[in-house]
């Protein structure tokens, strides 16, 4: 009976074993890298405090600032940069182990925004309550570009009549672009474009490093001019001979208006472009209120 409890136990032994040599033998990963889910994790926080820095106008490549929030962000999941970049090289040259660490990325972010979208960190205010947003952005929300090294620009136009001046607009996107484009120089650009043919634009260069990044484009229509078209590119630069391998996800360009100052913005534009017009109306209100006030007077006049 003792022989056969302990055959028994010798076998599950074995075959635990067996299973974590086979689980190790798969991951196949050398010392100082980030399993797929210490790698997910990590890069899921570096979206939030990049996505955080894009909402505040606050990421610039030459701002010193910005490497406080990296070291802590290294310091909170307990590595170096020079793990992480091991952990991003060995990732880098295995895609298929890097595509389930973004699947698990893109879960948790999808995750968060719902959480976000529901007011939990932010109540609502009801000065915002006039504040409507809406999503401009009618096209394909993914692209995905292999073996075209021809096209190296994805232009967009959108036109509307009812675009007017104070309106803000935020083009948000998530995109990759592989490190074997190093001749391609990459930009995102919006503009806005006034009925008078003048522009107002912002651009935001692009990284190459296999890493899916979410930009953010922030641009207001400042001037008093009624807008004729809002345009840009997802993929703006030089043409290149190098292979290319660009993923781009999730595009929104979102409109944020004030819906109650829609009218009186539409009136201010109109005394704006017709000057004239409007100086004319002005003269005959106050030539009738003038003369109004020049019969009440003799109404109110006492009699001789």
């Amino acid at each position: 009976m003792r022989l056969k409890t302990f055959n028994n136990i010798f076998r599950k032994f074995v075959l635990l074993l067996f299973v974590f040599f086979v689980l190790a033998a798969c991951e196949n990963r050398p010392e100082g890298v980030l399993n797929k889910e210490e790698m997910a994790d990590f890069l899921t926080d570096l979206h939030k405090l990049e996505g955080s820095l894009n909402a505040n106008l606050q990421t610039n490549a030459n701002n010193q600032q910005d490497i406080y929030y990296y070291n802590a962000l290294f310091k909170k999941h307990g590595i170096t940069q020079a793990i992480f970049d091991s952990s991003l090289v060995f990732y880098t040259e295995n895609p298929e182990k890097f595509e389930d660490i973004y699947l698990n990325v893109i879960k948790q972010l999808t995750e968060h925004d719902s959480i976000v979208k529901k007011r939990f960190y932010h109540p609502i205010d009801s000065a915002a309550l006039r504040k409507m947003k809406t999503d401009l952005w009618a096209k394909t929300t993914k692209y995905e570009i292999k073996q075209d090294t021809a096209r190296t620009q994805l232009i967009f136009e959108i036109t509307n009549p009812d675009l007017l001046t104070h309106d803000k607009y935020t083009l948000s996107l998530l995109q990759r672009i592989s490190p074997t484009n190093t001749k391609l120089k990459q930009a995102i650009v919006m503009r806005i474009k006034y009925k008078n043919g003048k522009v107002d634009s912002v651009y935001t260069k692009v990284y190459k490093d296999s890493i899916l990044r979410r930009y953010s484009l922030h641009l207001t229509a400042r001037r008093k001019l009624r807008i004729e078209k809002i345009s840009g590119s997802l993929l703006f630069g030089k043409s290149t001979t190098t292979k290319t391998n660009i993923y781009i996800d999730s595009v929104k360009l979102i409109r944020e208006f004030d819906s109650l100052a829609k009218d009186s913005i539409d009136k201010v534009l109109k005394r704006i472009e017709n000057p004239i017009k409007h100086a004319d109306s002005l003269h005959i209100k106050n030539k009738f209120r003038l003369r109004n006030i020049v019969i009440q007077s003799k109404k109110n006049a006492p009699h001789k």
